[in-house]
């Protein structure tokens, strides 16, 4: 099974006084477990002026049976 890579990119929005970014990245087992990460991130930044966006890409690694 290929692991899943969890690309998340925080900015300030139109409405915001500050200037700020920040990138991070995760990796999961599926790619069900990428998405709801990604959807929790972004529930992060509801009610605030900072803009949450993600992408969950196939890795193409291969995860190992433990």
């Amino acid at each position: 099974m290929t692991t899943w890579l969890l690309i998340i990119f925080a900015h300030a929005g139109a409405l915001s006084n500050s200037d700020s970014n920040s990138m991070t990245t995760a990796v999961f087992a599926s790619e069900v477990a990428c998405a709801s990460a990604g959807e929790a991130a972004k529930k992060m930044a509801e009610g605030t002026t900072k803009v949450i966006k993600y992408r969950c890409v196939p890795t193409g690694i291969k995860e190992k049976n433990t």
